[in-house]
Order: structure tokens, then C-alpha cells, then sequence
């Protein structure tokens, strides 16, 4: 089969990951590019950053209500690992960053 000259060659994809039924489909065409193309494929999923709820007005926290950063990062590592097998991409590199995913 001939490549078309006019389709760019892929050596890295990076593909967004937020665990919705549209990021199962990205994740599977990331495969077939990978796969056509045999590069490398990298996750990557972004935990936007959460003030701890709980906070009343005078910004006193309650402990009860407060998000442990990592413990959420640690399980969006487990996720995006549970992602990656179930969309064939068990190879490929996976990222989990805090930040703003907009």
C-alpha cells in the first residue's frame, strides 16, 4: 500500500486524556496512528487544581472535607493506567500533571 505523499509523518502523538466515552475513541485512533506510523504514544491527563472544600467564608478548612492532592493524582495514575489497557496502549507513556487541563 503507498503512503500519500501529502500526509505528514508522525514520530511522538500526545494524546489528552479525561476518561469520557470521547477519550476512549482518541485513545484507540492514537493506537492505529502509532501503530501505521510506529511511534511512539505518550497520555497525558491533567488534574485541574481543586481548592479544598470546605472553606467557609473566613477561610477556615475543614479537615473532613479537605482533598489530598496526591492521593488525587495517584488515583488519576491509576486510572489513566486502567485507560491504557483498556484502549491497547499499555506501551505507551503516561503522564499525570496538575494544572488547568483548559
Amino acid at each position: 500500500m503507498m503512503e500519500d505523499p501529502s500526509m505528514p509523518d508522525y514520530n511522538h502523538i500526545l494524546a489528552a486524556v479525561d476518561f469520557s466515552v470521547a477519550a476512549e475513541a482518541i485513545g484507540k485512533r492514537a493506537l492505529d496512528l502509532s501503530r501505521r506510523y510506529d511511534c511512539q504514544v505518550t497520555l497525558i491527563h491533567v488534574v485541574d487544581y481543586l481548592l479544598p472544600l470546605g472553606y467557609a467564608d473566613d477561610f477556615t478548612p475543614s479537615p473532613v472535607l479537605m482533598i489530598d492532592e496526591n492521593e488525587l493524582l495517584e488515583q488519576s495514575q491509576r486510572s489513566l493506567r486502567t485507560f491504557a489497557q483498556k484502549t491497547g496502549l499499555e506501551g505507551a507513556r503516561r503522564q499525570v500533571l496538575p494544572g488547568s487541563p483548559r
